[in-house]
């Protein structure tokens, strides 16, 4: 479930597990998929989470987004926000084609980051991202909140033991009734990455899931 990437991604936070409070949260962009996930971290225990700060492109739209659900502080501007010495844990909702851009800014500040999906528009991109991480030794975690479903997780486990034997071939498909002419318009919009990067990556996500995830061969 998502509430257990949530933890996941907070556990991580050293500090502020040893200082004994809440994990505070920064959330970079003021969109549906952010106020979805502030609603996820506020499902959990007070003592476990808390977002204290939300920065988006214009104060105007972050103080917006921090009225209507109860933020205590607002920022004009991403950069802003990954500053902000109270906030020990960055969550990207942006849109997908600024995702790296706003994950390296909060790498830059020193700060773990929860990217929603996809994480970067390319694998060059993705693998900046992982490389910056690693030399500053900061947590970085891509939200592909179904790989932490307990079916999955179950799912990943009888694989791994070789339940089904070895597996030969996938097959996957995953789709329900879109409006490209409005809430869905990101699914069509080649510059984030159209359908691919939003719908089409679930089914490719649990096709490597169950192929063990290797490369295939070159050449």
């Amino acid at each position: 479930m998502l509430l257990s990437l949530l933890l996941v991604a907070a556990s991580n936070d050293d500090a502020a597990c040893a200082a004994g409070r809440p994990i505070r949260w920064g959330i970079m962009g003021s969109g549906l998929i952010s106020s979805d996930f502030v609603g996820a971290l506020k499902a959990l225990p007070a003592d476990e989470a808390k977002v204290i700060a939300v920065g988006a492109r214009s104060l105007e739209a972050a103080q917006a987004f921090a009225t209507s659900l109860g933020v205590p502080k607002a920022h004009a501007g991403y950069e802003a926000l990954a500053n902000d010495p109270d906030v020990d844990v960055v969550y990207v909702g942006t849109v997908a084609q600024t995702h790296a851009d706003c994950a390296r800014i909060a790498l830059a500040a020193g700060k773990p980051v929860l990217v929603e999906k996809p994480l970067a528009m390319n694998g060059e991109e993705a693998a900046e991202l992982v490389a910056l991480a690693k030399s500053r030794g900061l947590f970085l975690l891509e939200g592909m909140w179904t790989r932490f479903f307990p079916a999955v997780v179950k799912a990943r486990e009888l694989l791994e033991a070789g339940a089904i034997g070895e597996v030969v071939a996938v097959s996957a498909d995953f789709g329900w009734p879109a409006d490209p002419d409005g809430e869905h318009g990101r699914t069509v919009d080649p510059v984030s990455g159209g359908v691919g990067m939003d719908v089409a990556m679930y089914p490719v996500a649990h096709v490597l899931l169950a192929a063990g995830a290797t490369p295939p061969p070159s050449g």
